[in-house]
């Protein structure tokens, strides 16, 4: 897998092995790695199920709801990988869906 970051961010690192061995340790650490195993879990899941099952206009409307901010922030033709479609597609599903509204 790879990731790349398209605008500047702060990574985190940690050891995986440290980090579990705390979790066991610490109620309040369980609990937040916990709630975000589980956002993230949610958030796969909810891609997975858009990106199989769509069509391109489910597609972008799932993106435009998981990602609002995203849309005039990053190049479309990363949205249209990320997607799975083609940046013409999401040309064209853009402007289908601009003259919906």
């Amino acid at each position: 897998m790879t990731i790349q970051a398209l605008e500047d961010c702060l990574i985190s690192v940690a050891d995986y092995k440290d980090v579990f061995s705390l979790v066991n340790t610490d109620q309040e650490l369980t609990n937040v790695v916990l709630l975000n195993f589980q956002k993230l879990n949610q958030q796969n899941a909810s891609r997975i199920e858009a990106l199989i099952s769509g069509d391109a206009m489910a597609k972008y409307q799932w993106f435009l709801k998981e990602y609002p901010n995203l849309l005039n922030r990053i190049p479309h033709y990363h949205i249209a990988s990320f997607l799975g479609i083609t940046p013409t597609q999401l040309s064209r599903t853009r402007k289908m869906f601009s003259q919906q509204m």
